[in-house]
């Protein structure tokens, strides 16, 4: 029985610590957009900067690229709770082009709310394309 409990306990730790140290390419979206000069900086540049957008949308004036991150507490994640409980922020980039060169770059950290009134659906995201 202590045998079992010792093989119990060592896989735990080693789940714990393995999640320690896992890796995933992590954004920093407000330091990256620094990075970006209007009429110097090209979409390739931007790609290569911050990844593919979240979003892509074209209109008259020219095609805009939306970046967001989402950052949520804690709380958050509770079941039934976490709407209520926990809170969110977004950090957004949004990036204006004229023809394949930076026209000018925004970043802006939001709640929830101010975040929902862009009107971001589904449907704009790129890769429900």
């Amino acid at each position: 029985m202590a045998d079992l409990v010792k093989s119990v306990l060592l896989c735990m730790i080693s789940f714990v610590l393995g999640g320690c140290f896992a890796s995933s390419p992590a954004r920093h979206l407000s330091s990256d957009v620094c990075m970006l000069l209007p009429k110097q900086t090209t979409k390739r540049q931007v790609v290569q900067q911050l990844g593919s957008p979240n979003i892509r949308r074209e209109d008259e004036a020219g095609e805009t690229w939306i970046y967001y991150q989402v950052h949520k507490s804690m709380l958050a994640d509770l079941p039934w709770l976490g709407d209520s409980l926990g809170s969110e922020s977004y950090e957004v980039v949004t990036v204006t082009f004229t023809g394949t060169e930076v026209r000018g770059c925004v970043f802006r950290d939001m709640g929830r709310q101010e975040f929902q009134a862009l009107g971001i659906g589904p449907e704009d995201r790129v890769d429900a394309e």
